[in-house]
């Protein structure tokens, strides 16, 4: 018997992950192919086949996928994919090797790993423990074991922080009902909810889909009644309450299914073990009932599901190469091209950049190591207005001829601002297409004539997100990643900046059609300023934007702003200076006083005091005033 399951599970997968034994079978890497001239690219192969592995993406957009099954082995071995090398490296390997486990991403940037099986003495057994990864390290650390142990199960970040545990076979084999809450604050398990009919062999973004509301979906898997037979049966998980309720039955009983998360708020399930292996439904969790949908063209068990930034839905696998997408606006699935290999138990990514990378897997005995990178077709999604000033510092003071009044010095042309600047990049992206948008990556190219003097310090910058509709401003969040803005060195410069989920961010939800987010993003809190050629004000300016979020290739959208007002507006502050009066004094300190401790979304918050722009105000802040205090501009 191998360790990979093959596609008819039901009572084999309960023996083998209860008591199994270990053959050897030849590795059996798939032999290289040609680049689709579709869709489909061949990228570079892991270091080791595997399958039945985890594959988790970073904050950073790197992939780190885990442990596995490799021929006559369970793995303990971990390695990192990068998209922008398009290469794998060896990072740490877990405490305990691993197959049939669960991996999420924590709200800190680590990864959480729990339970799965192992080999002791020659046997796979159901364990308990769990480690987290820490990519700025690439070390695992070994964190609280789960209250029980399980294999093939299930592991959901909740909205409120926690890890929800869900089903899985324990170490004799049998269906568990128990479900357990990680908290990573305290790094502990306790028990929750208990399912109502015990449920296994399942994944995240599988048979398990966490709804837009914050609820979690299960649905389908073997009866644990009778192995031979199916459940069409769904729950809904609760997490205000810690209740499972049963909800509408599927129409048709399936296992080894996927579920995926629509832009409606929907669900549609495919495929699975089943009579009816290539049908498809949809749930409506607003009235709990489920709908038959079109027919995909392969019977589809064992596959990947995987919500693309448009929202479109990508599977792949497991019997056969081919690949399908479901469109939600046209209720049809269409053929998405050919894998060059045959596999399941594989995973499926979504980078950052809206492609899917597709890692291992295995099949009838052969586990593989290939990778593909699917790079869905373009849409284009975005309005992008892109204007350069700052609306909440005070504008500087204008002479007779509209050029800004600051202390300067004239050298070699240019016109360079002696006082320390602050500028912001302020973007606005709409969405302008028919489905909510999850992520974000931007570049903005700044005017010709602005650059921001080295060495500027990417670890003092923050982004500012403001949610808005049309017409004004729903909340005002502000968001610290200073990893994700990068800054060319070039002229004209460019702005890098990501939000890899706005379902992670203060504003807790997709961007919906017609939408728009204003994002402002600090350039520089270093003690340099901007350089500046001389230029008559106000003055017209025409930039662009690349978007490379929600669409494949880039989607470039230009913005030119109309005579009557100036498309970058000067602004200038004095180091210290908390008010916007242009100087340092005593009010200044009773300000940064009062704000001194807060950070954003505390009463006393006040952005104009944390100088360094690092989401406190504290010892630093005040020592910047200290050190200017009595100048003025």
């Amino acid at each position: 018997m191998s360790i990979l399951v093959s596609t008819s599970k039901r009572i084999i997968l309960v023996l083998t992950i209860a008591f199994l034994a270990v053959p050897i079978f030849p590795t059996v890497l798939p032999q290289a192919r040609a680049q689709s001239t579709n869709t489909w690219t061949l990228t570079a192969p892991m270091s080791s086949p595997r399958a039945d592995h985890t594959a988790t993406l970073l904050q950073d957009g790197r992939v780190m996928v885990a442990g596995g099954v490799s021929g006559q082995d369970i793995l303990s071995s971990s390695e990192i994919y990068d998209p922008n090398l398009g290469s794998w490296s060896a990072t740490g390997a877990m405490a305990t090797a691993r197959g049939y486990h669960s991996a999420v991403r924590l709200p800190d940037g680590t990864v959480l790993v729990a339970g799965g099986a192992t080999l002791i003495g020659g046997f796979a057994v159901t364990i308990s423990s769990s480690e987290i990864y820490d990519p700025a390290t690439g070390s695992w650390t070994s964190t609280a074991s789960m209250n029980v142990a399980r294999s093939s199960f299930a592991l959901v970040l909740l909205n409120n922080g926690k890890v929800m545990a869900i089903g899985g076979f324990d170490a004799r084999g049998r269906f568990v009902v128990a479900c357990e809450l990680f908290d990573p604050t305290t790094s502990t398990w306790s028990y929750t909810g208990a399912l109502n009919t015990g449920r296994a062999s399942l994944t995240f973004r599988s048979q398990v889909v966490k709804l837009t509301d914050g609820r979690v979906l299960v649905e389908g898997g073997i009866d644990p009644s009778h192995l031979s037979s199916l459940l069409s049966s769904a729950e809904i998980y609760d997490p205000q309450m810690e209740v499972w309720s049963f909800t509408g039955s599927m129409n048709i009983r399936r296992a080894d299914h996927t579920g995926t998360l629509l832009p409606s708020g929907k669900v549609i399930v495919g495929g699975g073990d089943s009579l009816q292996p290539s049908t498809s439904e949809i749930f409506d969790p607003s009235t709990g009932t489920w709908t038959m949908s079109s027919t995909m063209a392969e019977f589809r068990i064992s596959d990947t599901a995987s919500s693309l930034l448009d929202g479109r839905v990508l599977v792949v696998g497991p019997i056969g190469p081919s690949t399908e997408i479901y469109d939600e606006t046209t209720g049809t699935w269409t053929d998405s091209g050919s894998r060059g290999t045959s596999a399941g138990e594989h995973t499926a990514t979504v980078l950052l950049d809206g492609r899917v990378l597709v890692a291992g897997g295995g099949f009838n005995g052969a586990y593989y190591s290939e990778t593909d990178l699917f790079t869905p077709r373009a849409r284009t999604l975005f309005r992008i207005d892109i204007f350069f000033t700052d609306p909440m510092l005070i504008q500087l003071s204008s002479d007779s001829n509209g050029n800004p009044m600051v202390d300067l010095s004239i050298a070699h042309g240019k016109v360079v601002n002696t006082h320390p600047s602050k500028v912001l990049a302020w973007i606005n992206v709409t969405n302008t297409s028919g489905s909510p948008l999850q992520s974000l990556r931007l570049n903005a190219t700044l005017p010709m004539d602005w650059r921001i003097n080295s060495p500027w310090m990417p670890g003092l910058g923050a982004i500012h997100v403001y949610f808005a509709n049309t017409t004004m401003l729903d909340t005002n969040p502000e968001i610290t990643q200073p990893s994700t803005i990068t800054l060319s060195t070039g002229n004209p410069q460019t702005v890098q900046l990501a939000i890899p989920s706005f379902n992670t961010t203060a504003i807790g939800h997709p961007l919906m059609p017609g939408q728009s987010l204003l994002l402002s993003v600090k350039l520089t809190s270093s003690l340099t300023g901007t350089n500046q050629l001389a230029a008559s004000y106000p003055r017209t300016y025409s930039d662009t934007a690349v978007a490379s979020a929600w669409t494949q290739p880039s989607f470039t959208g230009t913005e030119s702003v109309g005579t009557s007002s100036a498309f970058f507006v000067a602004y200038a502050r004095v180091l210290g200076d908390v008010n916007g009066d242009f100087k340092v004094d005593i009010l200044d300190a009773a300000l940064l006083a009062y704000s001194y401790g807060s950070h954003p979304g505390d009463p006393n918050w006040n952005p104009n005091a944390s100088f360094d722009s690092d989401g406190v105000v504290d010892i630093h802040d005040a020592a910047v005033l200290a050190y200017y205090y009595g100048t003025s501009s």
